[in-house]
């Protein structure tokens, strides 16, 4: 939680800031309906008990959040960029701090199997 930028919890949360944005401001994005939909419900209060159930609720965001971002979801498209742009300045932080170039890279966890579109991003 304190430092896992790009990986499931920080998508989830990215849409859900999205979504929080998209209700106070009083207009509804694709995204923030499709975030409304999984968490029960488009107000304050159904969006705070959804996060606020587990943490897993809100990595468990991610693999339909991608799956949007697949599917032409612009904004969902923007969270997955973003993540991935995250994961690849952590390569590039781990190569600084290891005086090393070009090691070899492989993307796991949960979101590596869930994503082709992370695939592409990194």
């Amino acid at each position: 939680m304190l430092g896992d930028e790009g990986a499931g919890y920080w998508i989830g949360r990215e849409a859900i800031r999205q979504t929080l944005s998209a209700i106070e401001e009083g207009g509804k994005s694709s995204l923030s309906a499709f975030v409304s939909d999984l968490a029960g419900g488009a107000s304050w209060d159904k969006i705070k008990r959804f996060v606020y159930s587990t943490s897993r609720e809100v990595a468990g965001l991610a693999h339909p959040v991608l799956r949007a971002a697949e599917s032409g979801n612009e904004e969902a498209r923007e969270i997955a960029v973003k993540a991935g742009l995250e994961l690849a300045g952590l390569v590039k932080r781990v190569e600084r701090v290891l005086n090393k170039n070009n090691h070899p890279i492989t993307f796991s966890g949960g979101i590596a199997s869930a994503s082709s579109i992370m695939k592409k991003v990194i």
